[in-house]
């Protein structure tokens, strides 16, 4: 009843399935179970009807035997608030599929008049249906084809009017009424093509058209559908005025040269009035709509820089940017199977149209940089809450993503590299969201600092590691737009469309297909933007800088610029993305957090000490840990022998290689116990499959760290003996059976082989990483180095050929070699020799004979 209790009472709900309850006369089962007797009562509570009665009453849906007796019972429901034309309940008495219950269908006619009702009763503002597309057709040759053609036919009006206005400098056709814009042509090709879901969708205009600053800035609701400006002809006047038009445009006839001045002046006149507006808008927020405390802009420091320079009107040429083999390739990058934004465009259904999309979408990205403005609904983003763990009644217990327009990231994947090379340098201690960076690469970094600062004071170092409390949602924009500015993209034509992207945005928070009202953020970037996780760290990037003042003797010193001329800097601090970790002495490390907390507080953002730990603080000396006492904000830090940083465990010492095991275990058997009710199991998939989804699913989630991690020999038994543990499940063995058989049928190899892989490509990865990356850095500056370390004791990666393979490719056909060398060495040595010569790990199924189903006990099936 609990689960059935937290289902929502919304219209036209379907409710099925097995309930294990007894009605008794509401469907014509002949007993009343107290279940049923409490499910009835729910029943009427929620005005639900049970199908079953009027449809099929006093047919049983389960029939099984007990002591030789037959029993029956209705336990398999239809339930349902909606109004249904012509219903029809089937029970099929004659096919089981071998269960104890009877196979349902229901068919019915929908009501329209329901559908009438709901609709007229329920705003549209407040309903937001998802589209759904049948996106298989997509892999029909014909289907695809029709799509490709109708997209082909129906974009070329809209190119035609983006070259024209490309090219002419005097006629600019800024539409918003006539032909198409892209987001209703892929919409209206997709429908026609692979059918949809009909939905009413909103046209959006290229560019938005502001009045005349002398027009009344009260009355900004009207704009023209189209603006021309026609050639100079002599018998044309200065100016006409539609006196007919309450907010009248001029339309001037004049040079090139005379037109772009005039357009500059207008232009910042009108962005000046629009950025008033948008602050008068953010002040009249309304105080109860239970934002975060970002949202409201609510604490953010009075002192803070200025907003970046405003849009002033075209930007020169932006073709650069946007040139269409560049938005193919970005086509091709974008992820499969995610949850599309507001115009339920998914990016299945741009790919088989790249290459002519690819060409609308660089004269159109042209023109959105030129005029530093996007579609409203590239600007929208729906915020959907999944719940991690703990009370699902309290909002704190829900991750919120974002769903944001296809559009939208490509644009942003577009603007990418200009943005790179026109931010500042960031600081060498940001290793989140950076090319050539990952987590390990983080996390052996500070294990490094760890054992370098052990070496020269001879005591571990104090480590504090700190969490920013909602880092997207707090940022104040105003001090990335003036670090940009700064740095030189002030004279870039991507800086004033970022402004426009992330200044002026709307969020609305989407739950069980209801959509809240609009509100515009005062502070934060996007959560689902490409591009936050680089803003993020263009706003925070001073604070390591900050922390170098007050850093410890002992702290490790690298280049500052990665090369061996510059001067050295030490290395107190490291962060990733909202993940601080600061190192030193106690009295350094209290330093550092004091000046961590000024630093939030100017800059608006704030730390969340119930997520920060201090590691390794000298608690042994009562008037040494009263002195040294680390706090935020007045809230004492918790005190911690081990801490999980960036997935990895940490102990005094640094990494704990002990640990890593037991953090994995209980995520790993409880994903493959799933995974085994849902067929992983030896009545289900073939045992190709099976191996095959625990190597794609289950095994990857063990094998994170491995590779920076320095095991024992009976650690990695452990590991071993976790995979055997998973290999039984897979065939239903039982504890203590032999999985050899499995591995060579299978080719799994062992986890020892695996951790040499994992290692030995962990390596050749570190050797061929950027002289700036931190982790190459302390390489070169350390005597003592744990990589090194690893590949002395490595036999895979001592037998790399010289020079070692430099592809994928070839690196894979090394480890093939290796490993086949390795596997006649077990055939050779192991108990089953007969067995496994006569079974070929090529052979998969066709040569299983009798003795192996007796050895393993398992059912195979031949794929």
């Amino acid at each position: 009843m609990n689960v059935l209790s937290s289902i929502p009472s919304l219209p036209n709900t379907f409710i099925c399935g097995d309930f294990n309850a007894r009605l008794g006369d509401l469907t014509g089962d002949a007993l009343v179970s107290s279940r049923g007797a409490a499910m009835a009562r729910w029943l009427a509570d929620r005005s639900l009807t049970v199908l079953n009665g009027p449809l099929a009453h006093g047919i049983p849906t389960w029939v099984g035997f007990r002591d030789d007796r037959e029993m029956s019972s209705i336990i398999d429901m239809f339930l349902t608030n909606a109004s249904l034309l012509s219903p029809r309940l089937d029970i099929a008495s004659d096919l089981s599929l071998g269960s104890d219950h009877r196979l349902l269908t229901l068919s019915f006619s929908f009501a329209q008049s329901s559908a009438s009702e709901l609709s007229s009763d329920t705003p549209d503002t407040t309903t937001h249906p998802r589209r759904l597309w049948n996106l298989s057709r997509l892999g029909e040759p014909d289907p695809c084809q029709l799509y490709q053609d109708t997209f082909r036919a129906s974009a070329a009006p809209l190119l035609s009017q983006l070259k024209s206005t490309g090219h002419n400098n005097y006629k600019m056709l800024l539409t918003s009424a006539t032909g198409a814009t892209v987001d209703g042509v892929v919409p209206l090709v997709s429908t026609k093509s692979i059918g949809g879901i009909n939905i009413n969708k909103q046209m959006f205009p290229f560019v938005k058209l502001w009045p005349m600053p002398n027009v009344c800035p009260g009355k900004h609701s009207a704009s023209l559908s189209s603006l021309t400006l026609p050639k100079p002809s002599p018998k044309s006047s200065s100016s006409n005025d539609d006196t007919s038009h309450p907010h009248p445009f001029h339309i001037l006839m004049v040079r090139p040269r005379q037109l772009r001045s005039w357009l500059v002046t207008w232009l910042r006149s009108l962005m000046a009035v629009y950025y008033l507006q948008l602050a008068h808008h953010h002040l009249h927020l309304h105080p109860l709509l239970g934002l975060p405390l970002g949202l409201h802009g609510f604490g953010l420091p009075s002192g803070s820089p200025p907003s970046g320079t405003s849009p002033s009107g075209p930007s020169g040429s932006s073709s650069s940017l946007f040139t269409p083999l560049t938005i193919h390739t970005y086509i091709g990058q974008l992820p499969t199977r995610k949850a599309p934004g507001t115009d339920h465009i998914k990016a299945e259904m741009l790919k088989p149209i790249s290459t002519d999309l690819s060409h609308l979408l660089s004269w159109f990205f042209s023109l959105c940089c030129q005029w530093s403005y996007v579609p409203s609904l590239w600007r929208h983003a729906q915020v959907f809450p999944i719940f991690k763990k703990g009370d699902p009644s309290l909002p704190s217990n829900y991750r919120p993503i974002s769903l944001t327009s296809i559009f939208r990231k490509l644009l942003e994947l577009s603007l990418a590299p200009c943005l790179a090379s026109v931010s500042p340098p960031l600081d060498l201690a940001q290793g989140g969201f950076r090319p050539r960076h990952s987590a390990l690469d983080q996390a052996l970094c500070l294990h490094e600092l760890m054992q370098s600062y052990y070496r020269r004071s001879h005591r571990f170092p104090v480590v504090a590691f700190l969490d920013i409390k909602s880092a997207y949602d707090t940022v104040d924009r105003r001090v990335i737009w003036d670090a940009l500015s700064r740095s030189g993209a002030g004279s870039s034509p991507c800086l004033p469309l970022l402004v426009h992207l992330f200044d002026v945005v709307s969020v609305s928070v989407l739950v069980s297909n209801h959509s809240s009202a609009p509100f515009s953020p005062v502070t934060g970037v996007l959560q689902g933007s490409v591009l936050s996780p680089h803003l993020h760290s263009v706003y925070i990037n001073i604070l390591p800088a900050l922390l170098r003042q007050v850093a410890a003797p002992a702290t490790h010193l690298v280049p500052s610029s990665g090369s061996p001329d510059a001067g050295m800097v030490p290395v107190n601090s490291l962060l990733f993305a909202d993940d601080v970790a600061v190192i030193g002495s106690a009295k350094s490390v209290k330093e550092m957090l004091k000046l961590c907390e000024d630093h939030s507080l100017s800059l608006g953002y704030r730390w969340n000490p119930l997520k920060c730990a201090v590691l390794n603080h000298p608690t042994s000396s009562s008037s040494s840990s009263g002195s040294t006492q680390l706090s935020l904000y007045g809230t004492s830090l918790p005190l911690v022998d081990k801490f999980i940083y960036l997935g990895m465990p940490f102990v005094k010492t640094g990494l704990s290689a002990a640990s890593v095991l037991p953090l994995r275990s209980p995520g790993v058997l409880k994903l493959m116990s799933i995974l085994n009710l849902i067929g992983v199991n030896r009545q289900g998939f073939s045992l190709l499959l099976c191996s095959r989804i625990y190597a794609t699913f289950v095994r990857p989630k063990f094998e994170y760290g491995l590779a920076i991690s320095k095991f024992t020999i009976a650690q990695v038994k452990e590991i071993e003996r976790l995979q055997d543990r998973c290999l039984r499940m897979m065939v239903g063995g039982h504890a203590t059976s032999s999985t050899s058989v499995i591995k060579h049928l299978t080719t799994l190899p062992s986890m020892h082989y695996r951790i040499d892989v994992l290692t030995t490509r962990f390596c050749l990865r570190a050797r061929c990483l950027p002289g700036s990356c931190l982790l190459s850095l302390l390489s070169s500056t350390l005597p003592v180095y744990h990589i090194k370390v690893h590949l002395d004791k490595n036999p895979l990666f001592l037998a790399l050929p010289s020079p070692a393979p430099s592809s994928d490719t070839r690196l894979k056909t090394f480890f093939r070699q290796y490993r086949e060398r390795q596997v006649i060495t077990l055939v050779t040595s192991t108990t089953q020799v007969r067995l496994m010569q006569k079974i070929g790990p090529g052979d998969r199924w066709s040569q299983l004979s009798s003795d192996l189903h007796e050895t393993l006990n398992i059912h195979f099936y031949t794929p």
